[in-house]
């Protein structure tokens, strides 16, 4: 196994580059930026082996790895974290996700939330028009009216 790393090491970097980029996109939805550093490092040693800027040897390419990495990192930090936070919307501000409908997929009562899964992420579904001791049954139809990160404000259909 280590003699076909040995003489591997370019498709080496690059996939672990992708595998890396794969699992910060897919199941921490761009949430921590790290996994995308460390891609793009691997992804950039693997380019730099290809293109015999850098030789094939463990040494050269880990040290590559990690000083591209920490490079990344140090780049794109900041204009990644302004972007992924920004300023909350004000209140009644637009969003494509207004009017979206969706069926109950169980009971929602008041003060609570029902999980559903829209677009590939998990979004709870919250009212804030329910009474005490008011509920909207399973397979009630509901539109969004409003959105926060990662809640849909839903009412019943006017």
């Amino acid at each position: 196994m280590f003699a076909f790393l040995q003489s591997h090491q370019v498709e080496f970097w690059i996939a672990l580059g992708a595998l890396a980029l794969i699992i910060e996109l897919t199941v921490l939805g761009a949430g921590s930026f790290v996994l995308l550093f460390i891609g793009l490092g691997a992804l950039a040693t693997g380019a730099m082996m290809a293109g015999g800027i850098l030789p094939e040897l463990w040494v050269a390419g880990a040290g590559a790895f990690g000083g591209l990495s920490c490079f990344f990192g140090v780049a794109l930090w900041r204009p990644l974290r302004r972007f992924s936070e920004g300023e909350k919307p004000p209140p009644g501000q637009s969003s494509d996700f207004l009017g979206l409908r969706f069926k109950l997929p169980e009971p929602l009562v008041a003060g609570g939330s029902v999980s559903i899964r829209y677009s590939g992420v998990s979004w709870e579904l919250v009212s804030l028009d329910l009474k005490e001791n008011e509920s909207l049954d399973q397979g009630c139809e509901v539109i969004v009216v409003g959105v926060e990160p990662g809640r849909f404000m839903v009412a019943l259909e006017p």
